[in-house]
């Protein structure tokens, strides 16, 4: 459902910690939108168009009082190969152990570009490594009601024209349609009213617009 410009949905069942992680990622996009917004009004550039992570920090730290976040904790894989973690996040009774990347697509793109489900392949691919005993390093057993694994792709849109982009459902369902065909069980878009304003100019005189961010996630529970 589109509310307030933010459309979630998801594949969920509800069970232990599921509603909690459902509010949790609406919040986090809600943070994110205004974060990113603040961002602009004081440097005049949207946080994403180079790099996220200096607005995913704050947006999370945000959902919650007692959230708790590390980037980049140290991590070992079953076979012994140090790894770093992009994002554990304690939140309520779940700890989310989240691999992050950034993908790109064009507004008049049809469907999903094959960067971007690379870059979700490879986060798929991250995760696999967060099993029950290489995370036994990084938790306490017993601490944590809940664990999960997280793959989040947060995918920008980008127009090279000025556009009325009322058609904000549609895009929100063809997302759902592309991306749960490619193994994702939570869907969100921050829709920009009023994208029109936020004009970016490159170096190169190359003009852009951001009538969208998608933000995509695949989670999986870790049982003890």
């Amino acid at each position: 459902m589109l509310e307030d410009n933010i459309w979630t949905e998801d594949l969920w069942i509800d069970g232990d910690g599921i509603r909690k992680m459902r509010k949790f990622f609406k919040i986090f996009c809600k943070e994110f939108a205004e974060y990113s917004l603040q961002y602009h009004r004081r440097l005049g550039v949207f946080p994403f168009i180079y790099n996220e992570n200096s607005v995913v920090l704050p947006a999370l730290m945000n959902t919650g009082k007692e959230t708790f976040v590390f980037m980049e904790h140290p991590f070992k894989k079953e076979d012994g190969t140090q790894r770093f973690l992009d994002f554990y996040v304690h939140n309520e009774d779940n700890l989310y152990l989240i691999e992050l990347k950034h993908g790109w697509n064009a507004e008049r793109t049809n469907g999903i570009t094959q960067s971007v489900l690379n870059k979700w392949e490879k986060v798929h691919e991250q995760i696999n490594d967060l099993t029950k005993k290489s995370i036994r390093q990084i938790c306490n057993e017993g601490y944590y009601k809940n664990v999960f694994k997280i793959a989040l792709l947060i995918m920008p849109v980008y127009s090279q024209r000025t556009a009325d982009f009322n058609l904000a459902q549609e895009y929100c369902t063809e997302l759902r349609k592309n991306m749960e065909e490619n193994k994702a069980n939570w869907f969100g878009v921050w829709k920009i009213n009023e994208h029109n304003k936020y004009e970016h100019e490159f170096k190169n005189g190359e003009k852009q617009f951001y009538p969208y961010v998608s933000f995509i996630v695949y989670q999986e529970k870790i049982e003890f």
